[in-house]
């Protein structure tokens, strides 16, 4: 307990360092940066970020650990990663402000041949290592030590903290995308990616392992499979009147985990022992420094058959192939139209989402042109290749069929009273079908939005769009990083069309249908139970070979929408595991 207790006083003196004050600007943050599709960093980039040394004879090896800066004398990593030392903190060090390991620290500045410079990294000694009272080294559980460096660090563009509390606690770090950042073993530059947080039940599956991690350990599924070292970042996102400002500490890379062509990342949670400073300088100890959370229990997701809206199947969300399955993202519409009005259209057609058996929801262009006409035949619902007819049967080599798409004609359309054609603002319509549809397993609505989500923000996030591609047959899906409206409307103005108007890059160079749905992760007891409706497609860019779509934001609207619908399905949240 002695120890213990040593160690939440230095916690203590180290979180207070860090929020005390604004001029350390800890978790620094370019939203230029946020969704490149480079794996590198830049030099300035995640400063925080620092590499573990070990002294070996007369000089320091890297230990193949990251570090990250806390505060002025402390940096956090592993407990794995100092359990070399055996408590000789003369043998260890770390080096911050390093952005390619072969840099040193006598060098000042290292220059390319263009004459560009960084400078060099600085070497901090280690004056104490406090590993976690709790650290398990057999089951790797509470893998965490602070170090107390002997002089206070610097703080440069190359050396500055991470934050740690965010600013709107999340309720669960289940089936959400975060960035991660450290060093690598098959590149000298830091590098940086992104990695998608999977539930306990699934982790274990994937990484075929005999049981499932630590209970303060979670899982995530990187987007490219490199091999960072341990003490790698995870980060959230802190947004301020909705525009990115700061990353705040989600966890620390523990194991990576690589299973025949898949490769999974174990991470520590660090939420256990943060402090709450959201009352001021009030400080909260949740249960002493490092809190165990109490169990959950695990809540499975519901199956194909028990799902009334928004199915969701953890497996298939993962895999991004060339199309998507028939049995995924099965609320959307294909709108038809006759007297030849598609042609009207950019790029000859529309797409719609299915909320209700008997409505569908588009946007209002699809309809109403400059002359004031509404248009449509029918809404096509099942449809996964858009160029067979609606009637005909898929089959494959086995046997097994996709279903025939429901062709079901329109009886109402009811457009948004504000609507206006020449801007496309309140670009919105609600379709009553004449009939209902028949619900399949690839015929399903989609969940609307639930309240818990009323006031949240939608930048910053990663949400999915399904749709059909312009150039391609069959449905597909792709990964969408939304961005602040100001940087939108800076670098794509002609995409906004009002404030209810969401921007986002795709990580696919596919351009789909007006009205493609983009649908976020509802989760429950840290498991992914459903997905619900964001927003509509409303347009796309083509940029630098990187497709950049607005969606207009469907929650200011919800009242126009239940007015003309019926039956809608909204999921509510149960109740949150204890922590």
């Amino acid at each position: 307990m002695r120890s213990l207790g040593k160690l939440v006083l230095l916690l203590l003196a180290t979180l207070l360092s860090v929020t005390a004050g604004e001029e350390q600007q800890c978790g620094s943050l370019d939203e230029r940066l946020l969704f490149s599709r480079d794996t590198s960093t830049e030099p300035a980039e995640y400063p925080w970020m620092g590499i573990l040394f070990h002294l070996r004879g007369a000089s320091f090896e890297n230990t193949g650990c990251s570090v990250v800066i806390l505060a002025e004398f402390h940096v956090l990593t592993t407990a794995s990663c100092v359990r070399r030392f055996n408590n000789r903190t003369e043998t260890a060090a770390v080096r911050l402000g390093i952005w390619n390991e072969t840099h040193t620290p006598d060098e000042e500045y290292i220059c390319n041949a263009k004459g560009f410079c960084v400078p060099g990294p600085v070497q901090h000694s280690v004056a104490e290592i406090k590993v976690h009272p709790q650290a398990d080294k057999d089951t790797g559980d509470n893998d965490l030590a602070i170090l107390r460096l002997t002089e206070r660090i610097k703080w440069t563009t190359y050396k500055r903290p991470l934050c740690l509390e965010p600013i709107s606690p999340l309720k669960s770090l289940i089936g959400r995308n975060f960035h991660f950042g450290g060093f690598e073993q098959s590149n000298f530059i830091k590098g940086k990616g992104l990695t998608y947080t999977l539930s306990r039940e699934y982790c274990t599956k994937i990484s075929e392992a005999s049981s499932a991690r630590p209970e303060n350990q979670f899982c995530a599924y990187p987007v490219k499979r490199t091999k960072f070292y341990e003490g790698a970042a995870l980060m959230g996102i802190n947004i301020v009147n909705e525009v990115p400002k700061s990353f705040y500490l989600v966890g620390l890379l523990s194991e990576v985990v690589v299973v025949r062509q898949t490769t999974v990342f174990g991470f520590q949670d660090v939420a256990p022992w943060r402090i709450d400073f959201q009352t001021g300088l009030q400080m909260q100890l949740l249960l002493g420094l490092f809190y165990v959370t109490l169990g959950t229990s695990l809540v499975n997701s519901e199956n194909l058959q028990e799902s009334k809206c928004g199915y969701i199947n953890e497996e298939q969300l993962l895999k991004q192939n060339e199309f998507a399955v028939p049995t995924e993202h099965q609320w959307l519409a294909r709108i038809t139209y006759e007297n030849g009005h598609e042609a009207k259209l950019p790029n000859d057609g529309c797409l719609g989402v299915l909320i209700s058996k008997r409505n569908v929801l588009a946007p209002a262009h699809c309809f109403v042109q400059y002359d004031g006409q509404a248009d449509a035949y029918s809404v096509q619902l099942g449809v996964w290749n858009k160029s067979s007819n609606a009637h005909e049967v898929s089959c494959d080599k086995d046997g097994y069929c996709v279903l025939p798409a429901q062709d079901i004609p329109l009886a109402e359309i009811a457009v948004h009273p504000e609507y206006d054609p020449l801007t496309l603002k309140h670009s919105l319509a609600v379709l009553t079908l004449q009939r209902a549809a028949k619900m399949t397993p690839t015929v399903m609505p989609i969940c609307m939005p639930p309240p818990s989500l009323a006031k949240e923000t939608l930048v910053g996030q990663m949400f999915v769009v399904a749709g059909l591609p312009i150039k391609d047959p069959l449905k597909h899906k792709a990964w969408v990083n939304t961005i602040s409206l100001p940087y939108c409307q800076k670098e794509y103005s002609s995409l906004i069309t009002s404030s209810t108007t969401v921007c986002g890059y795709q990580d696919r160079t596919k351009t789909y249908y007006q009205g493609a749905p983009l649908v976020g992760i509802q989760v429950e007891s840290n498991v992914p139970q459903n997905f619900y409706l964001v927003g509509l497609l409303i347009d796309s860019k083509n940029k630098n070979e990187r497709i950049v779509s607005s969606f207009l934001d469907v929650r200011p609207y919800l009242n126009f929408i239940k007015l003309n619908t019926e039956s809608l399905i909204v999921r509510n949240n149960g109740p949150q595991p204890r922590k």
